[in-house]
């Protein structure tokens, strides 16, 4: 199975996929790849051959080979060539209880950095950023890169400052952060690691995103204490950011005090586009 997976994820990882998809079927298992040009269809495998790589991955991701119904979680860090891949693996059972799997591939930040690299409006945004404080928000559809954008940030433009960040699940290593995992089962929401993220009095707090009323006032309250405050948050457009954080139940005027820098982008097949706003004059 290991021989099988490798020339799968080689063909994977030469599109540059972001996802890979095992959708059972009646007599097999369809596979395909999420990459920047769209979703592509990869040969089909044999029911038993596609069920027995399932069921290899789930071992390699420490999941339950006997719950093949409910919703199962884990990752899985794989060495290709000299790099090594962040696997986040998902799997859950259909109507049929036939087990579908999706596979979340996670490059270093070297191999996906480029389009960053040479975008102008992300080095003003980051230019910026570095000497601010409050709330900073990237905004996009999911799939749009903003964790990578926020990864590549902190480290080109925050890499002297003690940053610390709180990440459901942690996609990016970086090993200049302290990077907190949420775990709901040992108690460690996003709650609770933002109050222990205080009391470590960092320069910088990182939060993945913006899911709920509860972090949208923790990351606003920050803000207020003069923290410098990056985060996301799932939005349709620059205009939208705001009133995603009203919908979640933000003061206005809280948001006002604290917003800072607004961001939008969107990757859609080759191109990407970053756009932003400044809220604050430059101090």
């Amino acid at each position: 199975m290991l021989e099988l997976f490798s020339k799968l994820i080689t063909k994977a990882v030469k599109q540059v996929a972001s996802d890979i998809y095992f959708r059972p079927q009646a007599q097999e298992i369809m596979v395909g790849f999420l990459t920047p040009n769209g979703y592509v269809t990869q040969p089909s495998l044999r029911l038993e051959i596609g069920q027995a790589l399932i069921r290899f991955l789930k071992y390699e991701a420490h999941l339950d080979l006997a719950e093949n119904r409910r919703p199962q979680a884990g990752q899985w860090t794989y060495t290709y060539q000299v790099h090594h891949l962040h696997l986040r693996i998902s799997t859950v059972g259909d109507f049929m209880l036939a087990e579908t799997m999706v596979i979340r591939i996670i490059y270093p930040l070297v191999q996906i950095a480029g389009p960053l690299q040479h975008n102008t409006a992300v080095q003003i945004f980051g230019k910026r950023m570095r000497h601010s404080t409050g709330l900073w928000v990237i905004g996009g559809a999911m799939g749009a890169g903003k964790s990578t954008s926020l990864a590549y940030l902190i480290q080109h433009f925050l890499a002297d400052q003690v940053v610390l960040s709180i990440e459901d699940p942690v996609e990016i290593t970086q090993p200049a952060v302290l990077q907190l995992q949420v775990n709901d089962q040992a108690d460690m929401t996003y709650a609770q690691l933002f109050k222990l993220s205080l009391r470590h009095h960092p320069q910088v707090i990182v939060i993945g995103e913006i899911r709920d009323a509860q972090t949208a006032a923790q990351v606003v309250e920050a803000a207020l204490c003069g923290h410098l405050i990056l985060t996301t948050i799932h939005a349709l457009g620059l205009n939208e950011i705001v009133q995603r954080f009203l919908n979640l139940g933000v003061d206005i005027g809280d948001l006002n005090q604290v917003l800072t820098g607004l961001a939008f982008q969107v990757r859609q097949r080759q191109n990407f586009e970053f756009s932003y706003q400044f809220l604050k004059k430059k101090t």
